[in-house]
């Protein structure tokens, strides 16, 4: 085998072998496999920096007319820490398919990483209401995360 061929044997196995890696988890920026509890920790400090997230709250004004209204409620009850958040809402996350519920990506998006694990959040957004009641209501968010475990924001 001359010089040539032989180098390019050895820059496609190194490819190949770039892309398996790549494709079971590895990081190329960290240099180190990303596990899956790295991925909810990502997503759930993700949902902490957001909240609360925007509700839809529809006014009726009588008869037929209401007026449909989007923001974050009044007087929210901040969540203290990580901590706290998991233990009110145990099972909050999971891991989504690609091709099954939620946001999808790009096929070519995945295949770079820049969209590798999609998490499903489910957790109470607490509130109090304007006679000091506190209510929740279920939220759902789904937290879109590249292959270093960053979540992925578009530009």
């Amino acid at each position: 085998m001359n010089r040539a061929r032989w180098l390019s044997f050895v820059f496609i196995v190194f490819l190949l072998g770039w892309c398996a890696l790549s494709m079971c988890g590895f990081s190329t920026t960290k240099f180190a496999f990303v596990y899956d509890q790295c991925f909810i920790d990502a997503a759930v400090k993700d949902v902490l920096v957001r909240y609360p997230p925007n509700l839809r709250t529809v006014q009726v004004l009588g008869g037929a007319q209401s007026i449909e209204a989007y923001g974050p409620p009044s007087d929210p009850i901040p969540y203290v820490s990580m901590q706290e958040f998991m233990e009110i809402n145990p099972d909050c996350c999971r891991f989504v398919g690609r091709g099954s519920e939620g946001y999808q990506p790009s096929t070519l998006s995945y295949l770079l990483g820049y969209e590798w694990r999609i998490v499903r959040v489910r957790y109470a957004l607490r509130y109090k209401t304007e006679r000091a009641f506190v209510e929740e209501r279920p939220v759902e968010e789904y937290v879109v995360l590249s292959r270093d475990g960053h979540v992925f924001r578009p530009r």
